[in-house]
């Protein structure tokens, strides 16, 4: 394990991936998110849109790992909207220490088992599941960007990711979940809407960091 005091070295932002995937689609409760000061939801009759997503990152990426996220909301905060990262799981510690020092995003080390399009995920903060990505129907192509807005000692952290590929309809289905750490509540509340997609042959270019104003305390 590494030091703390030694974080793992990292290639410098902007990032050129290679990447394949599937994320689905929730309804979330407002009222169960949790969300730093500042921060607004973007809702409609009490609900914001999440997405869980699983990714793999291949070769050639500068770093080759696996990733889970879980992004409750919408959010503005300092005159800009972006998706808030409220969870997020790698197997690779220099992705970890990029993740938190470049662009703000709570990343956690876990462990993940692949066997064809089933998941088995298990956190150090104790969570755990097993997932299935599903696909089906045409691929067609697709290109799109992607912005997320974190907080981090005062300040407003936006990373920008554009991505492109194929996909496919599809997603994720989360055949079992525990959750660890503060208990995932806007997860075990969110409703499955059992719209997604999958990537795959896709390509991602992962931003440099903009700091975009001050947080509120």
């Amino acid at each position: 394990m590494t030091s703390p005091s030694q974080p793992p070295a990292y290639p410098p932002p902007p990032w050129d991936t290679h990447v394949q995937g599937a994320g689905s689609i929730y309804l979330v409760a407002a009222k169960t998110l949790r969300l730093p000061p500042g921060f607004r939801p973007v809702t409609a009759l009490g609900r914001a849109s999440g997405m869980l997503v699983y990714l793999r990152y291949l070769p050639p990426s500068p770093l080759v790992y696996r990733e889970l996220i879980w992004i409750p909301a919408m959010v503005r905060a300092g005159g800009r909207r972006g998706w808030y990262v409220d969870k997020i799981y790698v197997d690779d510690e220099a992705s970890l220490a990029a993740g938190r020092a470049e662009w703000a995003l709570p990343k956690t080390l876990a462990q993940f088992d692949d066997h064809g399009d089933r998941i088995t995920f298990t956190a150090e903060d104790g969570t755990y599941a097993r997932l299935r990505l599903r696909r089906f129907g045409p691929a067609r192509p697709l290109d799109s960007t992607l912005a997320t807005i974190q907080s981090r000692e005062n300040r407003l952290v936006r990373f920008r990711c554009t991505f492109g590929g194929r996909v496919q309809l599809g997603g994720l289905t989360v055949e079992m979940f525990s959750p660890g750490g503060d208990g995932w509540p806007s997860f075990v509340a969110a409703r499955s809407t059992r719209a997604g997609g999958y990537l795959s042959a896709g390509r991602a270019r992962m931003h440099e960091p903009q700091v975009i104003g001050k947080g509120e305390s």
